[in-house]
């Protein structure tokens, strides 16, 4: 279980994206934190978790530059060199779908469960673009209680 929040804010120039899960949570700007219950069950730092998480992120590949030119460049280096990028077709797709499930999480208010079947409305370009338009300006959204008590927001 986990939860994703990203933002692109244009007045300040300033993006971020946070990631949380069971263990911990690692944001953009790179931030690492992870918590675990004291003896009163209220949550205190822990160094072993960030520790590890912190030695995964030094062991990933990160592509010179930063954004879609490092990418590109990425991809270029390795057809090159005959070498593989750092991320390959199979997990560019992955990251594809996990961003379809943020639109349609969003349009639906629901939660999506990945990986996304051909069944489901958001699978094909087609689909996301008609679920899109339909979906429109959104209303102020009902507070989150309403999810967890199990009702559906409007949908207007």
């Amino acid at each position: 279980m986990g939860q994703i929040t990203g933002t692109v804010d244009g007045h300040r120039d300033y993006v971020t994206l946070e990631v949380n899960g069971e263990h911990g949570a690692v944001a953009l700007p790179w931030q690492v934190a992870a918590k675990v219950p004291d003896a009163h069950g209220f949550p205190v730092p822990e160094p072993v978790r960030v520790e590890r998480l912190e030695r995964y992120a030094r062991s990933v590949p990160v592509p010179e530059g930063s954004g879609h030119a490092a990418q590109v460049g990425d991809v270029l280096r390795a057809l090159r060199d005959g070498g593989r990028p750092v991320v390959d077709g199979r997990e560019g797709r992955r990251s594809i779908e996990l961003v379809t499930a943020l639109y349609e999480s969003a349009v639906s208010g629901r939660r999506v469960l990945l990986p996304l079947t051909p069944a489901d409305p958001f699978y094909t370009t087609y689909g996301l673009h008609t679920a899109m338009r339909q979906a429109g300006p959104h209303p102020p959204a009902e507070p989150p209680s309403a999810l967890v008590e199990g009702r559906e927001p409007p949908m207007t």
